[in-house]
């Protein structure tokens, strides 16, 4: 060949090499987000087109530490600088975890995106918004149509107008709005929920919660998170609130899912409703910002703050808290339950500290440390009887007044008032007196002396002092006189004039 035909054949070969179009292999996992930080890891066959990675009519699987969330029939591009994702695919619950094998149904094509929480600031989800952490991404599948998940026994309905799943690869966690039923002790509707299908929620209780002997902050790792408001079961317990939910509350393996019908443990905090009646005495008090665990055989510890309008319009409503009212309890079931209610007011005007209301499923007590001049500070306790009245009852330290000595002094106070009993001695004469508190705390206090089957002596205290009435029969100089009530001098004697035998005085005592 010529040298010339040689060199333009080289020159052409050179040519076609460098217009042919060069394969290089393209990995089946697509890495969004910088290392060390929360990641999205999908893998599929994919194409290449321009910056963007692509898939048509494919799986594609989102890759976690739990397992694998498939989406189906998946037609998707991603960038990775930016991440983004976008594109629509059939996207099922997963079965990982606790959903392993239970998840059944359909579900209709869905609209997919990825943003960060920074960028969301909060997860939208029907009525609700859930917190979004700054960093995660989430992928957010917005539903054609509302679909139906039967999960075992229990079954999913996202019947938000808008349906959504929202997804945190990290946990994993899938956040969703609907109806829930076959769960919990009653219907969830038009909540919102956080499922962890690997249990990984974590929760701790803002309050101890009280379980008859002790109290003490209680954690929770559950798989769902419910926010909406909602009943517990047949007990007088409303829920409004954020609440976790642990799905094997004994940690055997078998969750409520998997047929275990009891096995179910929940905590949050809450706003509470509880409504609870003893005999006639009935309560209905919200509760603020409560601490509850639901125990998985059924028992509910609860701890929060009562308004201090709590026992207005009851046979009560003459206690008046001063500030909000504490509130702790259990419930075992609507017939065997405490609740347990604290605070600082005032009781028909008297300072009432450490104010202390038992509810029990039979019974309601009442006790604290009542102010009472001028007998002082005592602690006092009774409860509220079948007719819904109510009486407390203490014992007092020994005082004087009016320049006597009153001992075994007690304190009654009932919806009439305060009154105040105690014995004296009053010219060598015991007298068990008794008696009210009158403005300013002066006490008035009588008690009645017999001194024969005809005659009697009453004596009477009050903060001008004492004063003694004789009223009977008396006999002086061999003649019996019958005496209307009359007063004695402090010697005991009985001066006035008599028919018959004139002015006299006769000592009756």
């Amino acid at each position: 060949m010529r040298p010339l035909a040689t060199l333009s054949v080289l020159l052409l070969s050179s040519c076609l090499v460098s217009t042919l179009p060069v394969s290089r292999p393209i990995d089946r996992r697509l890495v969004l987000g910088e290392p060390g930080e929360p990641q999205v890891i999908l893998e599929a066959d994919w194409r290449i087109d321009g910056e963007r990675y692509c898939v048509s009519r494919a799986p594609v699987d989102l890759i976690t530490e739990a397992g694998t969330i498939r989406f189906h029939e998946a037609d998707l591009c991603a960038t990775q600088h930016p991440p983004a994702l976008e594109g629509d695919a059939r996207v099922p619950l997963p079965a990982i975890g606790v959903l392993a094998g239970l998840v059944a149904g359909e579900t209709p094509r869905g609209r997919l995106s990825l943003a960060r929480g920074r960028e969301l600031g909060a997860l939208a989800l029907g009525q609700e918004r859930l917190p979004a952490e700054p960093s995660h991404f989430y992928l957010a599948v917005d539903y054609a149509s509302s679909p139906v998940v039967a999960l075992a026994s229990a079954s999913l309905s996202m019947a938000a107008a808008s349906p959504r799943l929202i997804i945190d690869p990290t946990g994993p966690v899938l956040y969703f709005a609907g109806d829930l039923a076959g769960i919990l002790p009653s219907p969830i509707a038009g909540a919102a929920f956080g499922l962890s299908p690997a249990g990984a929620l974590p929760y701790t209780t803002a309050q101890p919660l009280y379980d008859g002997t002790a109290s003490e902050v209680r954690r929770l790792s559950g798989h769902l998170l419910v926010q909406g408001t909602f009943a517990l079961g047949d007990l007088p317990v409303t829920i409004t609130g954020r609440v976790v939910v642990d799905l094997d509350g004994d940690d055997d393996g078998v969750s409520v899912l998997g047929g275990d019908a009891h096995d179910v443990a929940l905590a949050g905090d809450a706003n509470l409703r509880v409504a609870v009646a003893v005999g006639s005495f009935r309560v209905d008090m919200p509760l603020a910002q409560a601490s509850f665990l639901r125990a998985a055989e059924g028992t509910l510890f609860f701890a929060g703050a009562a308004p201090a309008t709590l026992f207005a319009g009851t046979s009560f409503a003459s206690f008046e808290p001063r500030a909000d009212l504490a509130v702790r309890g259990v419930f075992r079931s609507p017939t065997d339950f405490a609740l347990l209610v604290r605070g600082d007011g005032r009781l028909l005007g008297l300072p009432f500290h450490e104010a202390q209301v038992e509810l029990g499923s039979a019974t309601v007590k009442l006790r604290g440390r009542l102010e009472v001049a001028p007998v002082g500070e005592i602690e006092v306790a009774g409860g509220v009887t079948a007719d819904g009245s109510w009486a407390l009852a203490g014992r007092a330290a020994d005082l004087r007044y009016a320049g006597l000595p009153i001992t075994d002094v007690q304190v009654a106070i009932t919806p009439r008032g305060p009154s105040v009993s105690g014995t004296t001695t009053f010219l060598g004469r015991p007298f068990r007196l008794s008696g009210g508190i009158g403005p300013g705390g002066a006490l008035a206090l009588t008690g009645t002396l017999a001194i024969s089957t005809t005659s009697r002596i009453q004596l009477g205290l009050d903060a001008r002092g004492a004063r003694a009435w004789f009223e009977g029969r008396v006999c002086a100089s061999g003649v019996c006189l019958d005496v209307p009530a009359t007063e004695l001098d402090a010697q005991g004697n009985l001066c006035q004039s008599f028919p018959v035998i004139g002015r006299r005085c006769v000592k009756v005592i």
